[in-house]
């Protein structure tokens, strides 16, 4: 996070595997680092192996106004 804190990006994109947990801390993390920057999750490129907790992370993470394409 101190790393993205640091940085000029604008735009950060994720991916991988459990979306819901390793996935979705790491997105949270980005997001305190980088608040205005557009963030986006890859739906397509991550899985988790429980589909309902996967969509309550996507959900709480909509809330937070992350793009999940």
């Amino acid at each position: 996070a101190n790393f993205i804190q640091k940085s000029d990006y604008e735009e950060l994109h994720f991916a991988g595997l459990v979306s819901h947990i390793c996935v979705f801390c790491n997105i949270i993390l980005a997001f305190g680092a980088k608040p205005n920057a557009r963030i986006i999750l890859h739906q397509n490129l991550s899985a988790s192996f429980d589909e309902n907790l996967e969509k309550s992370a996507f959900d709480i993470l909509r809330a937070y106004g992350i793009e999940i394409v």
